[in-house]
């Protein structure tokens, strides 16, 4: 796990809310960073996985959308 060391902290008040200002060192092995690498991974993919299901819905909701459309039209065409 990475190690933190925190260099420097300064609080104040703004209003109703304190603000942390927080200058940190991580110290970062190949593991850590393979780690992080791995995770961001497995974000992406669960990303793109949620991209591919959105845009299954929309191209079916365009398609849906298209046959209302042809279907107005039909009852317009038949009631000149």
């Amino acid at each position: 796990m990475a190690q933190v060391n925190v260099l420097d902290k300064k609080s104040k008040v703004n209003g109703s809310k304190v603000i942390v200002t927080k200058t940190v060192e991580e110290h970062l092995s190949r593991q850590d960073l393979f780690q992080a690498k791995q995770n961001l991974q497995f974000q992406k993919q669960g990303i793109q996985q949620q991209l591919d299901t959105l845009t299954e819905q929309l191209a079916s909701m365009e398609e849906q959308d298209k046959e209302l459309d042809d279907l107005l039209s039909m009852l317009d065409r038949e009631n000149k």
